[in-house]
């Protein structure tokens, strides 16, 4: 029987499928960079909020997980921890 597809021909070909790798990959680095961003971003804020002493009390870091992270460390310190 011969129905004009070949055994071995699949829907993507060799350039095809290193493209959606690539694609996949750069979706994949750019959701980490924005990750890093946004941490970094999150660093500066707190920094400002306290160095103002606006809305973010000793009392209030002391109650919050993630305020008392980005608070209590730096960047600098965890990229030291690597």
């Amino acid at each position: 029987m011969h129905d004009g597809m070949e055994k071995s021909q699949s829907i993507f070909n060799r350039k095809q499928f290193i493209m959606v790798c690539a694609l996949a990959g750069l979706l994949l680095l750019g959701g980490v960079l924005g990750l890093v961003k946004c941490a970094l971003l999150l660093f500066l804020a707190v920094w400002v909020l306290q160095k103002l002493q606006l809305l973010v009390t000793p009392e209030l870091v002391s109650k919050t997980v993630l305020l008392k992270f980005f608070a209590q460390n730096s960047p600098i310190d965890l990229i030291a921890k690597l």
